[in-house]
C-alpha cells in the first residue's frame, strides 16, 4: 500500500518499516525477515515519490540488496530485473540533474554484466524511457547526454538481437520502439525525424506480419510527429500533418490504439508555428494553412477537445505566420475568447497572447481582469 502512495512520506514510511523488519530479523525473528518483494516494494515507493534524493535512496537499496546477496547469509535477498527497472525509473522521474542519466546508465551496464541478474524487457524499457527524458531542453543533462538518441537506438538493437537469438525475456515491444523515437525527438541531429520514420516503418511492417506487440499506437505517432516539430526541416509542418492523417487512417483501419490525441494535434501546431524561420514564403503560407486546418479539426472533433497548450500553440501560429493587421487582431481575439469559453486560460496562454498582440489589444481582450489573478471560470477546465 505504501508503495502506491506516490509521495515522499509514503516512501519514507516504507523505508522505516523495512528497517524495522531488518532489525527484528537480526534479533532472531525470522518469521518477518524482509525478502526480495519487501525490498523491491520499497525501491518502487521511492521511484514513484519523485522527491529530491529519492533516486539516490532507491539506488542505495539496490546496493544494499547486492551486499546481502554476496554475504554469508542474505536470506534469499538479491536484486533482480524488477529492482533494476525501478531504480532506473527513479532516476527518470527525479527531475534530472546533470548526473541522472549517467548514473542510470552506469547502473544498467553494471547489471548487464552481473551474472546473477537476468535483465528483461521491462528493465531495458526503463533505460530507454530514461534516455528519452535525458535530452529534455529543461534539464542540465541535455549538454551531458547529447548522444542519448544513439544510445537508445543501440539498446533497441541489442533487444532485437537478443530476441532473434531466442531470448524470451528480452523482446522489444511498442514501448521499446516508442521510447527510442521519443529519444530521437530530443536530438539536435537533422536526420532525427528520418531515423524516427525508419523505426516507425519497421514497426508497421512487422505489425502487418502479425507482430501485434509492436503495433504503433497514438503515443508512437505523437513521438514521431514531435521529431518533425522539433526539427529544423523547412517542410516539418507538412510532414507532421501527413503523419497525423496517417495516424487517423490507421485508426479507421482498425488500430484502436492509434486514435489521434490532443497531444498529437499540439505537436502539429507547434511544427507549424516554428516553420517561421523559413525564408520561403510559400512554405510559411502552407504552414499557416495547415495550422488553421489542424486547429479546426481539433475544435470540431467529437472525442477530444483543444486544451490550453492547443490554444497557446495556435496563438503562436497566428503570431509568427500571419501578417499583422485587422484580420490578425480579429483572429487573435476570436481564439482567445474561445479559450475563455472552454475554461482553459492558463499562464502559458496569457504569455502567448501578450507576445501576439499590442499592449492596447492585450489590455482590451483582458478587460478588467488582472493577468496574474485569472477568474475561476476562465481556468475551470485546466
Amino acid at each position: 500500500t505504501l508503495s502506491k502512495g506516490g509521495d515522499r512520506t509514503s516512501a519514507r514510511q516504507a523505508l522505516e518499516l523495512l528497517e524495522r523488519m531488518e532489525k527484528w530479523s537480526k534479533d532472531g525473528n525470522e518469521r518477518i525477515a524482509p525478502d526480495i518483494i519487501t525490498y523491491n516494494t520499497c525501491v518502487d515507493a521511492f521511484a514513484k515519490s519523485r522527491s529530491k534524493g529519492s533516486a539516490e535512496t532507491a539506488e542505495g537499496l539496490y546496493y544494499r540488496m547486492k551486499e546481502l546477496r554476496d554475504g554469508v547469509d542474505g536470506g534469499g535477498v538479491a536484486p533482480d530485473a524488477v529492482t533494476v527497472a525501478s531504480v532506473i525509473q527513479s532516476w527518470a522521474l527525479s527531475g534530472f540533474d546533470k548526473s541522472s542519466a549517467r548514473r542510470a546508465m552506469e547502473l544498467f551496464e553494471e547489471a548487464k554484466k552481473d551474472p546473477l541478474i537476468d535483465l528483461d524487457t521491462a528493465s531495458y524499457n526503463a533505460m530507454l524511457n530514461c534516455l528519452s527524458k535525458s535530452g529534455s531542453r529543461q534539464t542540465l543533462a541535455r549538454a551531458l547526454f547529447r548522444n542519448a538518441p544513439d544510445r537508445a537506438e543501440k539498446l533497441l538493437e541489442e533487444m532485437e538481437a537478443e530476441s532473434a537469438k531466442g531470448n524470451a525475456r528480452i523482446r522489444p515491444d511498442v514501448i521499446s520502439y516508442t521510447s527510442t523515437i521519443s529519444a530521437l525527438a530530443m536530438s539536435n541531429d537533422r536526420k532525427a525525424p528520418y531515423r524516427a520514420m525508419k523505426i516507425l516503418a519497421k514497426m508497421e511492417a512487422q505489425a502487418a506480419s502479425g507482430a501485434e506487440s509492436i503495433r504503433p499506437n497514438s503515443m508512437t505517432y505523437a513521438a514521431a510527429i514531435k521529431c518533425w516539430a522539433r526539427s529544423r526541416d523547412k517542410v516539418k509542418a507538412i510532414q507532421a500533418k501527413s503523419l497525423l492523417d496517417w495516424c487517423e487512417e490507421q485508426h479507421r483501419r482498425g488500430n484502436q490504439n492509434a486514435r489521434p490525441t490532443v497531444v498529437i494535434y499540439n505537436h502539429v501546431l507547434n511544427a507549424c508555428a516554428y516553420t517561421a524561420g523559413s525564408n520561403d514564403d510559400k512554405i510559411m503560407e502552407e504552414a499557416f494553412r495547415i495550422g488553421c486546418l489542424a486547429f479546426e479539426e481539433l475544435r470540431r472533433s467529437t472525442y477530444i477537445k483543444p486544451n490550453h497548450i492547443s490554444f497557446a500553440n495556435f496563438l503562436d501560429v497566428i503570431s509568427k505566420l500571419m501578417p499583422e493587421g485587422e484580420l490578425h487582431d480579429e483572429l487573435i481575439g476570436n481564439i482567445f475568447r474561445g479559450c475563455i469559453r472552454e475554461g482553459v486560460v492558463s499562464n502559458i496562454v496569457i504569455r502567448r497572447l501578450r507576445g501576439a498582440t499590442s499592449a492596447d489589444l492585450f489590455k482590451s481582450l483582458l478587460g478588467d481582469v488582472n493577468a496574474k489573478f485569472l477568474p475561476q471560470h476562465w481556468t475551470r477546465n485546466l
